[in-house]
């Protein structure tokens, strides 16, 4: 099986072969695992090591089939099957040095950290001198992943007393620093940090190092008191004063910070960072106009196009000042973000002023490559502004740049409606209607179907108002009405008077509208059918409110009674039209009608 590539296959008979046979069951097992390894089935693989690890009956946790199993239960994913076995090992360690190594490294692997680090520190601790610090070291890191921070700044401080490395202990103080910070101790790493710095207090990177630490723990007045001799020593010292806008910052105090960015301007006029600096601050303050001026001057004097972005971006925030102005002027001389442009346009429109909106998009299109996005914006306004001959114009241009689409040619269509070109809407439907139909939204849906039910489209129009009618949108209940009559009427031009009977019966429930069930009542009347005629009937008997003075219910109650030859009761009923409606010839045809045939007889 093997040989021919069965793989399954051949893990199916070394099963066998380790259930039937007791001496070699481990190598079976073994065999069994080793090719289902093969065969990327992991989750067997390490069902069958594990089998042949047990079957060898030996005393130890560890043996020559345990790792296997280990490691095809870490590609099955099976983590928490093995985590009992290493929390064992833990507790009782091997004796082998390499095969508690073996199982930390899979311990990690596993996603077990703390696991890891226990056996990395049951390394150091078994082991000699010259590996001793690895060991505490690579304890302290899986420690540390495992958020073990205690632990992991434990066995760094045992790793820093017994080397004799000056590089070394640099390289751990400065991971001891690191897990103090991650252990939000800020204090227990100023701790180690400021001894060294008091010993080299040139270096400036640890003395940043010192102030960001003390920064990122809102411990502002210690990061003042780092830096204030610095200040005293070099007040003109550009590392110290932007350390000093770095804290007067990170306090929110804008008004300092501010100050001392001027001083650096003042010493180096031509540095881009410190205005940068200072527009965003001023931005956060909302100060715009002022922020937007920062910006030209980095603008004017890289010429780059991010700093340009960031004029643009103030700018539309000044909108109400002079970023609006800044904004036309470029617009002018160069393409904008579609955003910007947004912002302009709608800005105008929004402060009455539609005329300057109007010019302002339509020279932008004109003036630079025409975007999709703009000049559909412009279309659809136009529509909202019901001029819609224009608006057709601007839809023409979209399909004349970028080609015709659903989205194109339903908005057209709905404008010529609006224009009242219906001929033209109804060709441009009759050519389109199959593309449009996953793509038009309820408004444009009931348009078609209204033409379709205008221009005697009977099985569209039929799919249209039912499409409607599972739809819920606003105004929905309104409109259901209509929906479920003409879903009726289209039925019966259809020659299905049983589905429309249906529809009217189930459309009156669903709106209550009596025009559906007199409609309902009329059509079962046509068609001599009995069964619906009273199953309306009898719906209507329990809404009687609503039809106590509709005339047309009692007429049809008249008519059916006379069918029926119930004459007293056609008289009632007819008698009660005439009440409601004295010149009613119906009523009074039919009571003459009946008379008649009664004098006769």
């Amino acid at each position: 099986s093997a040989d021919f590539g069965l793989l399954p296959l051949a893990v199916k008979y070394y099963y066998q072969l380790a259930k039937k046979n007791s001496t070699y069951r481990a190598q079976w097992y073994a065999e069994a695992g080793r090719w289902a390894n093969q065969a990327a089935d992991y989750a067997r693989a390490a069902d069958a090591f594990r089998s042949a690890s047990a079957s060898l009956n030996q005393a130890t946790n560890f043996n020559q089939y345990t790792n296997n199993w280990l490691n095809a239960s870490i590609n099955a994913e099976q983590f928490e099957q093995v985590k009992p076995f290493l929390t064992k090992v833990v507790a009782h360690p091997p004796k082998s040095l390499k095969t508690i190594e073996k199982i930390a490294n899979i311990s990690y692997q596993a996603g077990f950290y703390t696991i890891a680090s226990q056996l990395f520190f049951t390394l150091a601790l078994r082991d000699d001198a010259i590996e001793k610090q690895r060991w505490y070291e690579k304890a302290s890191y899986w420690a540390s992943k495992a958020e073990n921070y205690t632990d992991a700044a434990s066995y760094l401080i045992k790793a820093e007393q017994i080397t004799n490395n000056s590089n070394d202990r640099w390289v751990i103080q400065q991971r001891l620093i690191d897990i103090y910070m991650k252990d939000k101790k800020p204090q227990l790493a100023l701790s180690i940090l400021l001894p060294i710095l008091k010993q080299t207090p040139e270096n400036k990177k640890l003395s940043n190092k010192a102030i960001y630490i003390a920064l990122i723990n809102n411990k502002f007045s210690l990061a003042r008191k780092l830096n204030k001799n610095y200040l005293q020593t070099a007040p003109n010292s550009l590392n110290a004063l932007s350390n000093q806008v770095e804290i007067e910052i990170a306090d929110k105090k804008y008004t300092q910070a501010i100050h001392y960015i001027k001083k650096i301007i003042k010493i180096t006029p031509y540095a881009l960072k410190p205005r940068q600096q200072w527009a965003q601050l001023e931005e956060q303050e909302g100060n715009y106009s002022l922020a937007l001026e920062l910006r030209q001057w980095v603008y004017n004097t890289t010429n780059k196009a991010e700093h340009l972005q960031k004029v643009i971006q103030v700018a539309q925030l000044d909108l109400k000042g002079s970023g609006l102005k800044t904004l036309q002027q470029l617009a002018q001389q160069q393409e904008l973000p579609t955003q910007a442009v947004y912002d302009v346009f709608f800005h105008l429109v929004n402060s009455g002023q539609k005329k300057s909106a109007e010019r302002f998009l339509s020279q932008y299109l004109e003036s630079h490559r025409a975007k999709k996005k703009l000049l559909i914006t412009l279309a659809k306004w136009y529509g909202g502004e019901k001029r819609y001959a224009k608006a057709l114009k601007t839809w023409n241009k979209v399909e004349k740049y970028f080609g015709r689409s659903s989205t194109s040619g339903l908005n057209k269509f709905e404008l010529l409606w609006a224009l009242n070109r219906k001929h033209q809407a109804h060709r441009l439907w009759l050519n389109n209607y199959r593309r449009w139909g996953k793509h038009a939204n309820t408004r444009q849906l009931s348009l078609m179907a209204e033409v379709a039910w205008q221009n005697k489209h009977t099985k569209t129009a039929l799919s249209y108002y039912k499409r409607l009618l599972n739809k819920r949108y606003r105004g929905a209940a309104k409109k259901r009405p209509l929906q479920y009559m003409r879903i009726a009427i289209l039925n019966k031009k259809m020659g299905r008077p049983r589905t429309a009977l249906s529809t009217y019966h189930k459309g009156f429930i669903k709106t209550r509208n009596t025009d559906l069930l007199i409609n309902g009542l009329q059509l079962s009347f046509d068609q001599y059918d009995t069964y619906n005629f009273k199953r309306l009937t009898s719906l209507a008997k329990k809404y009687r409110r609503q039809f106590r003075s509709n005339s047309r219910y009692w007429l049809l109650q008249a008519a059916n009674a006379q069918q029926n030859k119930q004459y007293q009761t056609a008289l009632r009923y007819y008698r009660k039209v005439l009440s409601l409606k004295p010149r009613s010839r119906e009523a009074r045809r039919g009571v003459r009608d009946i008379k008649r045939y009664l004098r006769g007889i």
